[in-house]
């Protein structure tokens, strides 16, 4: 494996296949007083590793896009919240030429509802330009990559005839001029999670598509650079699968990740290669005796396969973040976890420019606030040396808890999933209602610490009222994903 640091899940534990690397390796975990969490990161041309997500931190009421960056050692350089009045999530994040562009969704602006977003920066942090693409429903942007014709992007578009949610893929020029959309899906609530730009032009974009009323299958799409859809490629089972993210290699293969709970009654991590013509190399399940998920892939300059994501029955308690490492023909390479006596995400994966990987999510076992960003550069396996996580209270404008405006974080929530009431002080009543005004959960609960559960609950758009003991009663959309 070209002399690199190798080890294998034996028993439950960690085996060094051979001596420590020297690369820099840390674990940091970053955020004010509320919710903040990282989505995707990158590691730009100049050395500075980048970060994208959101914060419910530094006063921001309806929640702010999320920019953090870091030198090669972990040291927090600066950080910036972006945004509006409204709702702001970013999901990716990206080096262009001379800067880097961050990727998301907003209900601050655009045409109406949710609205995807693109805003380009200068090497050196100063915003050049922003654009918010959709309709007067709701759209949703999950991913986006920049290339030598512009961006291609992906995520969720209710734009449809009967109100259901497709697949939304997005062109854009680099200068931020929407040159071409499509829309694709079933009858059922689809998703796009995942997109890469392909060096012979155009774009693969996954997802995932309702077969029945209970399940779905995952989409592997390949689009021209002028948007003519080229071939498609499924991920049938006969339970649900998804596809939540894919990559190139250097023989054109496409590489996507994803989960599946074809094989077990519980979700696995799915892993496979297909061909530049759409045909299947091989498929691949990752995961035992509980949940794992995967959200974002990335490979190296050996071609070994990075996988991001979570497990929630290895590691050190509730969920973990976990990183996958395979070679190219899917053979286990390396598995590690890293969390504490709470949850932390794996949403985020990039190769560094020493060869090591960093992974970008949440926690809630460490950091100042309820959740924070959580970032870890390892080695080519994964490893860190110490495995102590470095706490980082943000200072960029921090407000203290009880001047924060009170709202529910989120309001874009994955399946199963959980919302929190933020900034609102005692014990609140709640109602949780579909769109036609059915009644799904009520109850009640202590705003900031306590969390209403949403498993069990079909995906779809929702209404969550909330009435405190004293002062106006709350009231917003949710979207289960």
């Amino acid at each position: 494996m070209n002399g690199k640091l190798r080890f294998a899940l034996v028993g439950g534990m960690a085996l060094a296949a051979s001596a420590m690397s020297a690369q820099q390796t840390w674990r940091r975990s970053i955020g004010g007083w509320g919710p903040d969490e990282a989505a995707a990161v990158v590691q730009l041309p100049s050395g500075t590793i980048a970060v994208a997500g959101s914060t419910g931190s530094f006063n921001v009421p309806g929640g702010d896009a999320y920019l953090l960056f870091l030198d090669e050692q972990g040291a927090l350089l600066s950080s910036r919240t972006w945004g509006t009045a409204g709702v702001d999530r970013a999901t990716a994040i990206g080096a262009t030429d001379g800067g880097f562009f961050i990727a998301g969704h907003s209900n601050g602006a655009g045409a109406g509802g949710y609205d995807g977003f693109v805003a380009s920066f200068s090497a050196d942090g100063q915003e050049l330009w922003r654009r918010f693409i959709g309709s007067t429903s709701w759209e949703f942007l999950a991913d986006g990559k920049a290339a030598s014709e512009g961006y291609y992007l992906t995520g969720t578009t209710y734009a449809t005839p009967g109100g259901d949610a497709d697949i939304w893929v997005v062109r854009m020029s680099a200068s931020g001029d929407t040159l071409w959309t499509r829309k694709t899906g079933s009858a059922g609530d689809d998703a796009g999670w995942g997109v890469c730009a392909c060096t012979s032009g155009g774009c693969a974009v996954v997802g995932e598509v309702v077969v029945n009323d209970s399940t779905t299958d995952g989409i592997l799409l390949r689009y021209s650079s002028t948007g003519e859809l080229l071939w498609t490629r499924t991920f049938p089972g006969i339970g649900s699968e998804a596809a939540h993210a894919v990559a190139e290699g250097s023989d054109g293969a496409l590489y996507v990740t994803g989960v599946t709970n074809t094989f077990y009654p519980y979700d696995q991590l799915l892993l496979a290669k297909v061909g530049a013509d759409g045909s299947l190399a091989w498929s691949t399940e990752f995961g035992f005796v509980s949940d794992w998920e995967a959200w974002d892939i990335a490979l190296d300059a050996d071609g070994d396969v990075h996988v991001a994501g979570s497990s929630s029955g290895f590691g050190s308690g509730g969920w973990d973040m976990y990183l996958l490492i395979t070679d190219g023909d899917g053979q286990f390479a390396g598995g590690r976890t890293y969390g504490g006596g709470g949850d932390e995400h794996g949403y985020g994966v990039a190769t560094a420019l020493d060869g090591g990987i960093i992974v970008a999510g949440s926690s809630t076992s460490y950091g100042p606030g309820i959740m924070s960003a959580f970032i870890v550069k390892g080695d080519t396996a994964g490893f860190t040396f110490p495995e102590s996580v470095e706490t980082v209270l943000d200072p960029v404008g921090i407000a203290a808890p009880e001047r924060t405006a009170p709202r529910i974080f989120p309001t874009l929530v994955p399946e199963g999933g959980a919302v929190r009431l933020v900034g609102l002080p005692g014990r609140a009543a709640y109602r949780l209602l579909d769109a036609s005004g059915r009644e799904w959960r009520i109850g009640s609960m202590m705003g900031g610490a306590d969390e209403i559960q949403l498993q069990g609950l079909p995906r779809g758009t929702y209404v969550l009222e909330v009435q405190p003991a004293q002062g106006p009663a709350l009231r917003d959309r949710l979207v289960i994903q």
